[in-house]
């Protein structure tokens, strides 16, 4: 990751919701090491199925993690009251956490979904600046793919995000854009939501004989989500509803179908596989041709690609794929890169590993030390170490 000497971080994270650009705080370089203890960072990862704090001190120590059910944007609630009624359940359970709002001197704020003219992210980052009075400025609200890029340690480049949903995007210092992360029950084709809905369909056919499903993949979708035949799946996704986890609960669907397909070759779940594999085939395409028809400049050192997200990690098949369609479309973009075809490098894709969360802290902490180098570079391990510890728990 560029260290914060070389002038980069503070525009990236750094932007109120009127859209300005933040000033360093050159204040923060004065902070004695007692302070550095004491004054905390707080990273929020508000996903489709689960919102997670991290909170940790500027020395680099996690000092906990903890996951609720999902605060993030749905048409049933907003991720301003689901915050606040976290916040609520940490100010009566603060001993246990050693939970002190007014500790925090930087929050960053991520959230799927979140578009930038959003009037939510004027409603976040108020509440957040009520909730931390002493992060005064140092408040970032973004939409959660960005997080996930610098979590990676690229702060510019590609990241396509296939978790519950699908988000394809790329930014650089002067623009960005992306397709899809609209929300996966509206849209994000491809994702982990649009797959389980696919296989669940898929029984729906099965049962009213509208056409041929493999019925070993009906037997073992059935046994996944813990019914006894087809018959019950329009009962069960009823109950389903009633619930806080019904969308992860049917994005997990798509674990299984990944399984059936490239474990056991069931035809239905290649089926379902190919036809998302389709779908985000459009959405690189798409992506490819706006930054291509826009005649935006994509300097070499943001021609590199980020794979982040369960699906896209946990999946062969779509791993392949995205792949194949980064570097069949590449053509596309010589204009933007400034060469000819055969001068354009191959495109370096890499895996992220990283939790969004870890790239809310980074954004945190290079807002509140714009010109320090990260002393935070261990926070991935650390976070998984926390992670195995059991430090995270799910609370009602």
């Amino acid at each position: 990751m560029p260290s914060a000497s070389e002038g980069q971080g503070v525009e990236f994270m750094g932007r109120t919701a009127g859209g300005e650009t933040m000033q360093p705080i050159q204040k923060a370089t004065l902070f004695s090491t007692r302070e550095l203890w004491a004054n905390m960072l707080l990273g929020i990862q508000c996903a489709a199925t689960t919102t997670r704090l991290c909170l940790a001190t500027n020395a680099g120590h996690i000092k906990w993690v903890r996951s609720f059910p999902a605060a993030s944007i749905s048409i049933q609630r907003s991720p301003v009251d689901e915050l606040r009624k976290i916040f609520g359940f940490l100010d009566t359970h603060g001993g246990e956490l050693s939970w002190d709002q007014e500790s925090v001197r930087a929050v960053a704020c991520g959230v799927s979904g979140l578009k930038e003219h959003s009037k939510r992210v004027t409603s976040l980052t108020e509440l957040l600046k009520l909730s931390f009075p002493f992060a005064e400025e140092r408040i970032a609200v973004e939409e959660d793919v960005w997080f996930d890029l610098f979590g990676s340690g690229k702060q510019y480049g590609f990241a396509f995000l296939l978790s519950t949903g699908a988000n394809f995007a790329f930014r650089s210092m002067q623009s960005r854009f992306n397709v899809g992360g609209h929300g996966s029950e509206l849209s994000d084709r491809g994702g982990g939501y649009f797959i389980g809905r696919r296989a669940l369909m898929s029984l729906l056919d099965f049962r009213d004989r509208r056409r041929m499903v493999s019925p070993n993949f009906c037997k073992k979708i059935c046994e996944y989500v813990a019914i006894p035949s087809v018959s019950y799946v329009t009962e069960w996704h009823e109950e389903l509803r009633e619930t806080r986890d019904w969308r992860r609960t049917i994005s997990d669907i798509a674990i299984a179908v990944v399984q059936l397909s490239e474990e056991e070759n069931d035809a239905t779940a290649t089926e379902i596989i190919e036809y998302a594999c389709a779908e985000i085939n459009r959405s690189v395409l798409s992506l490819f041709l706006t930054l291509r028809n826009q005649k935006i400049a994509i300097p070499l050192e943001c021609w590199q690609f980020m794979l982040c997200g369960g699906l896209a990690l946990n999946s062969r098949t779509i791993s392949r794929r995205l792949r194949s369609d980064i570097s069949s479309y590449s053509y596309l973009l010589e204009e933007c890169i400034g060469m000819n075809r055969s001068e354009i490098p191959s495109p370096m894709v890499h895996e992220s590993t990283a939790e969004t969360v870890v790239g809310c802290l980074f954004a945190a902490e290079r807002m509140l030390f714009p010109h320090r180098t990260s002393v935070f570079r261990d926070w991935e391990q650390g976070l998984s170490l926390s992670m195995r510890r059991e430090l995270v728990k799910r609370a009602s």
